[in-house]
């Protein structure tokens, strides 16, 4: 709880004490040193309209079982958040109450869960398993992501890599695409690189495991992690993140990239390794 006071009912208290409120702010603000001084016969009473509310949210959740009897039992991780800021109380970056579409932030994440989770059940080319999730409680603070690090279904050493998707809908015509968590396993760079060889992305690629997204979850449990991302826009947490300003195309070439990086985790005999990455002072 925050309270402050007005100067309308802190000023005759001054004057009480034989002091000047205006004298003592100025004396304050030329010198820069305190000038405190205890008011004798003054008591107060505080009562603050904080409301703790609670309620509950559901994270979403699937497995995709392995095809390789010998790589059944690890898994890989692809998520995406599916909450956004409702009629924009809080987070919006607009001062009227609409409603917020989040069409990219992040039905289009949660779009390309969906068909990359399609695929791999459709194909059955995972060796590995496949543990789908929609998390929720993301634009509140991570909730959904940290509470089911906090509660795996799976044991930590099973789970090989997370791969997470917010905003992808954006891509803009120079073929720009940010994959954060680069640095995390030493597997990931070349691989990457590699593949991106067919799509012909501008990629760029940031070591850090951290960021304001659901990955940063499964980093601080040691899991290696790569997060998705089209970049940032003008529209991003308003009302007008819609769909007429989706790139369809544009989203199709990234969710079948990372359909090939998935691929390509799942496949790995062996467990990618884990590195942390110093964050680096922007």
């Amino acid at each position: 709880p925050v309270a402050f006071v007005l100067r309308e009912t802190i000023a005759p208290l001054f004057d009480a004490a034989g002091k000047s409120l205006q004298h003592t702010q100025k004396s304050i603000d030329c010198s820069l040193t305190a000038n405190s001084f205890a008011l004798t016969g003054v008591s107060a009473q505080l009562k603050t309209g904080v409301e703790l509310k609670k309620s509950s949210c559901r994270n979403v959740a699937g497995i995709i079982p392995g095809t390789d009897p010998k790589l059944k039992d690890r898994f890989v991780v692809i998520g995406a958040h599916y909450d956004h800021l409702g009629f924009g109380q809080v987070g919006s970056l607009t001062n009227t109450q609409e409603i917020h579409n989040g069409a990219d932030d992040n039905a289009s994440g949660v779009s390309g869960m969906l068909e990359l989770a399609e695929q791999f059940s459709k194909d059955k080319s995972n060796g590995k398993s496949v543990l789908v999730i929609a998390f929720s409680g993301e634009e509140l603070g991570l909730l959904g992501s940290s509470y089911f690090t906090d509660n795996l279904p799976v044991p930590v050493s099973q789970i090989d890599a997370m791969i997470n998707m917010d905003m992808i809908g954006r891509l803009d015509s120079a073929s720009s695409l940010v994959v954060y968590g680069t640095g995390t396993s030493s597997v990931f760079p070349e691989m990457l690189t590699k593949l991106n060889d067919q799509y012909k992305f501008a990629l760029t690629q940031q070591e850090e495991g951290f960021g304001a997204s659901d990955h940063s979850a499964f980093y601080t449990k040691s899991i290696p992690v790569l997060f998705f991302f089209t970049g940032i826009h003008n529209d991003y947490h308003k009302p007008s993140d819609d769909t007429q300003l989706i790139n369809a195309a544009g989203q199709e070439r990234v969710v079948n990239y990372i359909y090939q990086v998935a691929g390509e985790l799942t496949a790995l005999n062996e467990k990618p390794d884990f590195k942390k990455v110093e964050k680096k002072d922007n």
